[in-house]
């Protein structure tokens, strides 16, 4: 079987799509191994992951026309089949009732159009060309527009944290919003704009909350600094790619050692926990053709 799992060009050179999510998974070489170059994935999805590509589509609906039942009924097609475990509070009441409140709040946001409204804005910047590789910066700006007239790049997120002004803060050195807006500064030079976060906090009994962080500007030597991080970061993908691209049948455990820091993540352990802990090559094999489906590692097809 062909281990190597990346979209060519018509050339037959190979395309490698990075984005924030990638970045912020870079302190694993061997989860980056699994995910990019061998493009596994998990073949059961997280509900707590569903219940918010539910929202994002709710969001981006209601921005698009202001309607509320439409957006409210994108959500529910969405997630009406999701499999909830019974002691979870995140069913679909709550989500209706969570989209119900949202609505009659207002964020102070209002979205751009050009003319169409910029939501859900879908991008691949070409980085970098080596002579076996194509490599695109990839991924979705869920919403650009203004904060009660500020200009923003807005990320929406829900989250069941309880602390809304520490999760606020880990967002002041966010790979993602640096990502966006290192990728929006190359594109539009000339248009200066900051980064936000549209906080959706989740209550067990539908004690919602909804906030929105203060608006991020990332100074020109704070870029420069994550853009140095990012082209390193490309440098050892690339080194990678050279070394062992030709030589697949080789296991990712005899060539990146384990990172345990990186083993527990906001959702729960790594998905590639099972494959890391396995006693052999055998086990791995047998776990990846249960648990796990190949797919190019492609952030623009992703869903949200």
């Amino acid at each position: 079987m062909e281990l190597l799992n990346l979209e060519k060009t018509k050339e037959g050179k190979y395309i490698m799509k990075i984005d924030a999510s990638l970045i912020k998974e870079s302190a694993c070489e061997r989860k980056l191994w699994y995910m990019l170059f061998r493009g596994l994935r998990k073949r059961n999805s997280n509900h707590k992951m569903e219940y918010g590509t539910a929202v994002h589509k709710a969001l981006e609906s209601y921005y698009s026309d202001n309607d509320k039942d439409k957006a409210i009924n994108a959500a529910i097609d969405h997630y009406a089949d999701v499999l909830v475990p019974d002691k979870d509070f995140r069913d679909l009441a709550h989500l209706v009732n969570l989209l119900t409140q949202y609505f009659k709040v207002d964020t102070g946001l209002e979205v751009k159009r050009d003319p169409e409204p910029l939501l859900e804005m879908r991008f691949a910047y070409p980085y970098r060309q080596t002579e076996k590789l194509d490599i695109l910066f990839c991924g979705t700006i869920d919403f650009v527009g203004t904060y009660f007239g500020r200009p923003v790049i807005v990320d929406h997120k829900s989250t069941a944290a309880y602390n809304t002004s520490s999760y606020f803060a880990a967002y002041k050195v966010s790979p993602q919003l640096m990502f966006y807006n290192m990728i929006w500064n190359t594109m539009f030079p000339e248009d200066y704009i900051g980064c936000m976060i549209n906080g959706i906090f989740l209550g067990r009994s539908n004690k919602n909350k909804f906030e929105r962080s203060e608006i991020f500007e990332f100074s020109k030597d704070r870029l420069t600094k994550f853009k140095a991080y990012v082209d390193d970061l490309v440098d050892r993908l690339v080194a990678k790619f050279d070394e062992h691209s030709d030589d697949l049948d080789r296991e990712p455990e005899s060539i990146f050692l384990s990172n345990f820091a990186s083993c527990e993540t906001r959702f729960g352990l790594c998905s590639f926990s099972p494959l890391c802990t396995a006693n052999n090559k055998d086990d791995r094999q047998s776990i990846i053709e249960m648990d796990y489906v190949r797919k190019v590692y492609d952030p623009l097809q992703f869903q949200l």
